[in-house]
């Protein structure tokens, strides 16, 4: 019997114990425990693309980002693939460029960070806002949906970090302002989005008590502009959309050590 077996097994078993308590209860509790903890250990990662489904599995990978973090408090310090600082509520960061710290918005890379990694109060607290959807998947999970409007928030989100733009493109580009002609090529899935119709799912993993949350992961899903004539259950299933996953996955939860915030940082974060 492999083990990813018996862990569905076990979940679903859990799942079962739960069955009396609402789903909505079961999001309030778990959301409230996780951010009680003030602090936690995270990986991220993100996969996008073209899909074809009711799965939303992504066929060709278009968005990417993976992501070790850990928060304390309202301090977010990420450690691979880049060395960066966030300070939740406020603008930018730090971020460790050739062994001085830049600030955040200078670099694409650190730009990026806003569109990829959403903090995880933000996402917790918009779980919060969908608990009323909550149900039970056939995994031992529970799922939540959003609208296209939160959809599309997302999604610009990623598109203002400058996700999609082509830096050689900006590197070519003329100078504001002058006559020179130049071809700009707009990323496939910035041409054929649709984002009038759209929506998000969040499936959250617990524990096998059922009380301690393990993972959260957030589907955005896009429809296409051909797919305009199709039901709206065919333009975000069976027919080509746009899929964009990110999964917030917890190695710790509290007692993480504060970091240590080196002083030219901390210009950054002030």
């Amino acid at each position: 019997m492999s083990p990813r077996f018996i862990l569905l097994a076990v979940l679903a078993c859990s799942a079962g114990l739960l069955a009396d308590e609402k789903p909505s209860k079961v999001v309030k509790s778990v959301i409230k425990a996780t951010v009680r903890a003030e602090s936690y250990a995270l990986e991220v990662h993100n996969e996008g693309g073209f899909a074809r489904g009711a799965d939303h599995d992504v066929r060709k990978n278009e968005i990417s980002g993976d992501y070790s973090l850990t928060t304390v408090g309202k301090l977010t310090q990420f450690h691979a693939p880049v060395s960066a600082f966030r300070q939740l509520g406020r603008d930018g960061g730090a971020l460790e460029q050739a062994g001085a710290w830049i600030s955040l918005a200078r670099e694409r890379e650190g730009r990026l960070l806003d569109g990829l990694v959403t903090p995880l109060v933000e996402v917790l607290a918009e779980v919060l806002k969908l608990s009323r959807s909550a149900s039970w998947d056939g995994e031992g999970r529970l799922r939540l949906d959003g609208s296209a409007k939160l959809a599309a928030a997302h999604f610009m989100r990623l598109q203002r970090s400058g996700y999609f733009e082509d830096e050689d493109q900006l590197a070519n580009a003329p100078a504001a302002g002058s006559d020179e002609d130049f071809n700009w090529e707009v990323h496939e899935i910035v041409e054929r989005v649709d984002k009038s119709r759209a929506q998000v799912i969040y499936w959250l993993q617990l524990d096998a008590t059922g009380s301690t949350l393990v993972s959260v992961e957030r589907c955005v899903v896009l429809a296409v502009r051909e797919s305009s004539g199709e039901s709206l259950e065919r333009a975000l299933g069976g027919a080509e959309h746009i899929a964009w996953r990110t999964s917030y996955q917890l190695s710790q939860l509290g007692e993480v050590e504060p970091p240590e915030v080196p002083q030219e940082a901390l210009r950054w974060l002030r």
